[in-house]
């Protein structure tokens, strides 16, 4: 039987990423194991504790590797008229993520809209109510909720994080603490994507601030590095092999990178 991992993450793990392969869609075409992806695009925290969860009740991997995103607002929107405000928005994140699939709505969903203030109620949360200690509170939350659930399955669970971590502060705070101390750290066993990538050779075809659709969503090239060789050794030490010929898939990934950089960055 074929080994399975359970992944997820924001957009730098999204497989449903329309523009260039992400590590999570290549990683069945490169190895000799299926993937059941749980990410979602612009996902924080919440969204993404709560996907995992809603998988683990019809699956058991033999490992749970999430890509964490602190830092953001997942809010679940259920009423007709507040969706319509949301989708027909001027801001970058005006959809809904249904959480069973990871699809894009236009109906009920989680509305991860990280610090878009493109609705007034939004902005005055941002503006008025919502606070660094609130979010890392929040954020620590799910983390401690997922290691948890996959400690009490038996399911092994390692991560990694979207943005660099500040652990300084996050000790700092007594209200932070108590929580931060529950976390197992040594499970963090990457790097955040931002720091992966910005000491890749592929980062000098970086789109970063050029197109805001690839807002921080690593380009092809740093995709197929990280899923041959970033998590080879954790990948191996669950027995699965890598597939005999993937020259092919790294052609492709450089070449899908080169075309997209002299697309929109040489203009």
């Amino acid at each position: 039987m074929k080994k399975l991992v359970l992944a997820a993450g924001s957009g730098p793990s999204y497989s449903k990423w329309p523009y260039w392969p992400v590590w999570t869609k290549l990683f069945p075409l490169i190895w000799s194991a299926d993937l059941i992806d749980a990410s979602g695009p612009a996902a924080g925290n919440k969204f993404l504790y709560r996907a995992v969860l809603t998988r683990l009740q019809n699956c058991r991997p033999d490992m749970v590797l999430i890509q964490w995103n602190l830092g953001k607002f997942d809010v679940y929107v259920e009423n007709p008229k507040f969706i319509y405000q949301i989708i027909n928005g001027s801001g970058v994140r005006n959809f809904l993520v249904y959480i069973h699939t990871g699809q894009t709505s236009n109906t009920e969903g989680y509305w991860c809209s990280s610090h878009d203030n493109t609705v007034e109620w939004k902005k005055q949360y941002n503006e008025l109510i919502r606070t660094q200690r609130g979010t890392a509170l929040d954020d620590l939350d799910s983390m401690i909720n997922l290691q948890n659930i996959c400690a009490k399955k038996n399911i092994p669970y390692k991560f990694f994080c979207h943005d660099r971590i500040d652990h300084e502060y996050f000790l700092s705070d007594p209200h932070i603490r108590p929580l931060y101390n529950e976390i197992d750290w040594t499970a963090n066993i990457f790097p955040s994507v931002r720091t992966m990538y910005e000491n890749h050779e592929s980062y000098q075809y970086s789109l970063e601030g050029i197109v805001k659709e690839f807002h921080w969503v690593p380009n092809c090239a740093w995709q197929y590095w990280f899923v041959t060789e970033k998590i080879k050794e954790l990948v191996e030490s669950l027995q699965i092999s890598l597939r005999s010929d993937n020259n092919h898939i790294k052609d492709f990934c450089h070449q899908k990178t080169l075309e997209y950089y002299e697309k929109f960055a040489t203009k």
